[in-house]
């Protein structure tokens, strides 16, 4: 995962070879070749750690769930990744596309892992990294 991913020369994703770069911006100039028995994905993917919750953006727990509310300054797409404290993706949940004006998601606690974790926050371009703890 990188900001911007430009390849420049010779670049061979050779057979069996399972390639994937993510990136906000991915550049693949004269040069690069993927050999058909292999697997190569570009995916663009904000990478940039954007902030954590602000002033327009609030953060409620009560016993039974996390409630995270916020303001989208356009329509976007938006998409709520729960990361472990290692940085595995262990709940997913897939928005689509929100009006402009006040959002807020509910995660049950059931479905959060014990202990620390992240939820990130993909809105349109920008992602947001929260840090949680479930006890």
């Amino acid at each position: 995962v990188s900001g911007q991913i430009t390849t420049n020369g010779t670049v061979n994703i050779n057979a069996g070879e399972n390639i994937t770069l993510k990136g906000d911006q991915i550049s693949i100039n004269e040069g690069f070749s993927v050999n058909p028995e292999a697997e190569f994905k570009a995916e663009i993917d904000p990478c940039v750690l954007s902030r954590t919750a602000s002033s327009s953006e609030q953060i409620n727990e009560s016993e039974n769930d996390f409630s995270f509310e916020y303001t989208l300054e356009k329509a976007s797409t938006v998409q709520i990744e729960v990361l472990d404290h290692q940085g595995n993706k262990v709940h997913i949940l897939e928005l689509g596309e929100l009006p402009e004006g006040k959002q807020v998601f509910d995660i049950p606690r059931q479905h959060l892992p014990k202990g620390a974790f992240i939820i990130t926050v993909i809105m349109g371009n920008k992602r947001h990294f929260i840090n949680f703890s479930n006890s």
